[in-house]
């Protein structure tokens, strides 16, 4: 049964909630079973919460922090998770058809029996999370880490793996028939998706010199996968972040626009 005064806090204010998270990290939210239909809980601290059989259908949890959190059996049908922080958070057997996943950080997750069908995990980091027996068809994992995920009797029918990373993936008895770009990955390429240019190329056209830019963008961004006790200090950390990136893709706008030239070395 959840508790109705951690309930009344999350709806008044996500602000308020973080803050009291911040204040009090040793109290483990009871939100079991509670009805957060199509709630905003953008940037919530729920990290370690009960979520279990909670329903969140078309919830609003952009950027929100799940790591640890119990979300087994949880109702995350077409709810919004795009840059969700759910780190070796517990998902076994929940339900996320139609969700929105892209960018969401679920390393070491626990996804066992979950379904994700129609889903769309673009850019989603899923390396070492248990996806066994999850129903991922039809769902687009463009761009996907899988890499040491274990996929073993997962249904993969007519999903989009177009550069998706599986190196040490483990697909034992996964359902493939129909899928898009599975059949063209190896260890070998996924390897290479973000391999540096050939020494002996003396060019560069733009489109290869904004992926790295872009690279360097993931690579520093890693401050989402950081520790932190006060997490308003990981908000404006992250908001310092994302001005960045807005300025790194004007900075691509303005490269596309002479993108018939080469860029020397």
């Amino acid at each position: 049964m959840a508790n109705k005064n951690h309930i009344d806090l999350l709806l008044h204010s996500i602000d308020a909630w973080n803050e009291w998270r911040d204040n009090n990290v040793d109290i483990i939210p009871d939100l079991k079973g509670a009805d957060l239909s199509r709630q905003n809980l953008t940037n919530a601290n729920l990290i370690g919460a009960n979520l279990e059989e909670c329903i969140l259908y078309q919830a609003n949890l952009t950027g929100a922090f799940l790591r640890n959190a119990n979300l087994r059996n949880a109702d995350l049908t077409s709810a919004i998770l795009f840059r969700a922080m759910l780190g070796k958070a517990d998902l076994s057997n929940a339900f996320l058809t139609n969700a929105d996943l892209s960018k969401a950080y679920f390393a070491e997750a626990n996804l066992k029996g979950a379904y994700l069908i129609e889903c769309y995990l673009i850019d989603t980091n899923l390396e070492a999370a248990n996806l066994e027996e999850v129903d991922l068809s039809n769902s687009y994992l463009t761009g996907a880490n899988l890499a040491k995920a274990n996929l073993k009797n997962a249904n993969l029918s007519h999903a989009d793996f177009t550069a998706a990373r599986i190196a040490g993936a483990n697909l034992e008895g996964a359902k493939t028939i129909g899928t898009v770009a599975l059949d063209q990955l190896s260890d070998e390429n996924i390897n290479q998706s973000y391999s540096q240019e050939p020494e002996n190329e003396q060019k560069i056209d733009v489109n290869r010199k904004k992926a790295q830019l872009f690279d360097r963008k993931r690579a520093s961004t890693s401050i989402e996968e950081l520790e932190f006790e006060n997490l308003t200090l990981k908000l404006k950390l992250q908001k310092l972040y994302e001005e960045r990136s807005n300025l790194m893709d004007e900075i691509s706008k303005l490269t596309s626009s002479i993108s018939k030239y080469s860029v020397v070395n």
